[in-house]
């Protein structure tokens, strides 16, 4: 009966078809586009629901991507302590493309993450923080320690350890892999960037990584710059939804980093 009420509600265009009284039910091509286009309401409502019940409050839900959060974050992480607005975040650690989708959704309103082309979304305000290359990391024990620069195609042989398909990390080495011409062998895939670190020392393999995810401080491990013409880079932003209408607290944390991204 419902199913007839909406058709009657569209003029009388059939949502489904039944050939015959013992056939199957058939969603017509009306119906599909009437099932997606509610979904799409659907969830629009939900991420209202989750805005408004979220408007009254002073706290930040923030998304922190595992490079961008560590690149961009201990930047204003003083700031923050003076200001008190240390204690009004709600931190969300996770791969970029997670958090996106979070951001979409509702559930954080405001992200650290980073992509392999620039972002441009209608429901998104993408704040560019910076555009960096992607390097190899090798242990220092490794055939090619003593270099400081590698193309690509020389680690051919090579097994490779990397992040999980939620992180740039996995978008970026299968672009390299694309213009190199040959499918990697990926022996270890994880969430954690220090477990790459830690793999890569002990020379498990080599690793495709943002050249901001590796520093002075990483024992055991040599950066090596890729001579090949890069396929992709990281693009770091700062993302808000377009619907976010922020508190003045919420207002200077996003200020905060403009200001750092233009220093």
């Amino acid at each position: 009966m419902a199913i007839k009420r909406l058709e009657k509600e569209y003029g009388g265009i059939s949502l489904i078809t039944q050939p015959y009284p013992r056939a199957s039910l058939t969603v017509t091509r009306a119906g599909q586009v009437l099932y997606e286009q509610a979904q799409d309401v659907l969830g629009q409502l939900q991420t209202t629901r989750t805005e408004v019940v979220h408007a009254a409050e002073d706290s930040i839900r923030l998304g922190l991507s595992p490079v961008t959060g560590v690149t961009w974050f201990p930047k204003v992480a003083n700031k923050l302590l003076k200001t008190n607005l240390l204690a009004d975040l709600v931190v969300h650690e996770a791969g970029s493309q997670q958090l996106l989708s979070e951001l979409t959704s509702g559930q954080i309103d405001v992200a650290l993450l980073a992509t392999v082309s620039p972002l441009k979304s209608q429901d998104l305000n993408a704040m560019l923080l910076a555009i960096h290359p992607f390097k190899i990391i090798v242990s220092a024990h490794h055939r090619l320690a003593q270099q400081e620069a590698v193309a690509f195609s020389d680690l051919r042989d090579d097994p490779f350890v990397t992040m999980t398909n939620h992180y740039i990390h996995a978008q970026a080495l299968e672009a390299y892999s694309s213009a190199g011409q040959f499918r990697p062998n990926v022996v270890y895939r994880t969430s954690d960037l220090s477990m790459v670190k830690a793999l890569v020392r002990q020379n498990v393999g080599v690793s495709l990584l943002v050249e901001t995810a590796v520093n002075q401080g990483d024992a055991g491990i040599t950066a090596l710059a890729l001579t090949d013409v890069p396929p992709t880079l990281s693009y770091m932003y700062l993302v808000t939804r377009h619907s976010f209408h922020p508190t003045k607290r919420q207002a200077f944390f996003i200020q905060l980093f403009r200001d750092q991204a233009q220093s």
